[in-house]
């Protein structure tokens, strides 16, 4: 629900990755969440498998059915874009991923 929120807000607001990082950092900073962000940090580092590249778990694909719906495949190379497609992923299709950037890079 938080997460959705967030997404949603800043979906609306058209905040650059940048800013939503920025906005959640001074979130963690304001409430003291450090120590337990430290420790969800170090959790994620143990999770993940330092041997796979991070685009290896089927994020490639998205992104590549993503730019082919779009036809711009150069889009791939686009570090906005990318992020906002693994924002998107598992949460919506290559096609209605494509619709969401087209209105965001419209507004």
């Amino acid at each position: 629900m938080i997460d959705s929120l967030f997404r949603k807000t800043a979906a609306e607001e058209g905040w650059s990755q940048g800013a939503q990082i920025a906005l959640l950092l001074r979130f963690l900073n304001h409430h003291c969440y450090r120590d337990a962000f430290a420790r969800f940090l170090d959790a994620e580092r143990s999770a993940r498998p330092q041997s796979r590249p991070h685009n290896d778990d089927g994020n490639s694909s998205f992104l590549s059915n993503v730019a082919a719906i779009l036809q711009h495949p150069g889009l791939l190379l686009d570090a906005e874009f990318r992020c906002f497609c693994l924002n998107s992923r598992g949460l919506l299709t290559p096609a209605q991923t494509a619709g969401r950037w087209l209105r965001w890079r419209s507004a």
